[in-house]
């Protein structure tokens, strides 16, 4: 059995120490709702039970989850986006493999954690309120 609480905790204390934050959360608001910004949130979602033959167990299962990232500015002559792009790159960095480690594994919680897919972004260029959803994949088995 997979011990989902305790995979998302650790990667939700590991997002809790980026730098550059004035917020990390779990329960995602919307950004009109979110006062103290910069803000990141952890969303997580589907597990994908990957194929096997009937002698490949335990089951390899991959968790997505996203961090979620806003970012509000009034001043009018400054580019949200480039703000944004600094906090897509302290998020990339804090979950990146540490140290002389090749993998991101929460402390041997789970065989690998990476960033895989688009990053979305809205630069805020009309708003001032710039937004970036970056994709998690999680390997852990059964």
């Amino acid at each position: 059995m997979i011990d989902r609480g305790s995979i998302y905790t650790a990667l939700y204390v590991l997002i809790k120490g980026t730098p550059g934050f004035a917020y990390v959360g779990k329960r995602l608001k919307f950004p009109q709702d979110q006062d103290e910004q910069p803000a990141m949130f952890l969303r997580r979602f589907d597990d994908e039970y990957l194929p096997r033959d009937r002698f490949n167990f335990p089951a390899k299962v991959i968790l997505s989850a996203e961090l979620i990232i806003y970012y509000k500015t009034n001043n009018k002559l400054e580019a949200p986006g480039d703000q944004l792009d600094v906090l897509i790159g302290l998020a990339e960095a804090q979950i990146a493999p540490q140290g002389s480690a090749e993998v991101q594994t929460l402390g041997g919680l789970v065989q690998r954690l990476w960033i895989e897919g688009t990053i979305k972004k809205d630069d805020g260029a009309l708003t001032g309120q710039a937004g970036a959803i970056i994709p998690i994949k999680i390997l852990t088995t059964s």
